[in-house]
């Protein structure tokens, strides 16, 4: 039971966390629309891509090789459900 409740909490400490980041990635993208708005389109097609890309993909983008995330969370919920059987 004290592992489900571990991988429970972690889930959702995780989940919290990828909120966090999305908020530093929306203060990034603010600065960028401040200083240098030519950068920010070049940036939100790179690197901010691959971040949301490696969370939860709300930018819905196309391709990607890696686990993101969300597969890590759904995962952990898979396994929390087997160890309740």
């Amino acid at each position: 039971m004290k592992k489900e409740m571990a991988r429970r909490e972690a889930a959702w400490e995780l989940e919290e966390l990828g909120y966090e980041i999305y908020e530093k990635l929306e203060e990034m993208k603010a600065i960028l629309e401040e200083v240098a708005p030519e950068e920010l389109e070049v940036a939100q097609r790179c690197w901010m891509a691959h971040i949301d890309g490696a969370l939860f993909n709300q930018g819905g983008w196309l391709g990607g090789s890696f686990i993101s995330l969300a597969d890590t969370l759904a995962r952990l919920e898979d396994e929390e459900e087997e160890l309740d059987q």
